[in-house]
């Protein structure tokens, strides 16, 4: 889904900072918590070609938090279709943080990890900082936002806003 200013022509980039360095980008994707539970691995996929297509990929402050919560839970994902369920929520949890531990340390990383100080409300509901994510960084940007999420009550409220 979509957010923000809409589909943007390729000649529309905007100079984002990544780790002190502008990059061009055409398009800014945020990334909740349930996907990085559930495609760590389509997430790599996604930052091994960002750069090539432009894309900015920002992680919430909220999602680093809810990482670190998860990463003793002894849960284990609903089964679904393509995945191996067999691994415990804080297992997938903790593989996530060392990916992204491995994503701030690069210097050539599409990652983008928001700031405490970067929002527009002070939201107390965590799917709502996410939201507030997607427009603060939309807004600041001037660029569309893809928020890749599983939660289908984000997404209606995503769509709303956007």
């Amino acid at each position: 889904m979509v957010l923000g200013n809409g589909p943007q022509q390729p000649e529309n980039q905007a100079n984002v900072a990544v780790h002190g360095q502008p990059t061009k980008s055409r398009v800014l994707a945020v990334i909740d918590t349930n996907f990085f539970i559930d495609h760590l691995l389509l997430i790599s996929k996604l930052a091994d070609v960002a750069a090539i297509h432009g894309i900015l990929i920002v992680v919430p402050w909220i999602v680093l938090q809810e990482l670190d919560g998860l990463k003793t839970s002894s849960k284990i994902p609903r089964p679904q279709e393509g995945l191996d369920s067999s691994e415990k929520v804080g297992a997938l949890a903790r593989n996530s943080s060392r990916f992204l531990e491995r994503e701030i340390e690069r210097n050539d990383s599409p990652f983008r990890f928001q700031k405490r100080s970067e929002y527009l409300q002070h939201e107390q509901i965590n799917d709502d900082k996410i939201l507030d994510c997607c427009l603060y960084i939309s807004e600041k940007h001037q660029l569309p936002v893809v928020l890749l999420t599983k939660d289908r009550n984000l997404g209606i409220k995503a769509r709303v806003n956007g």
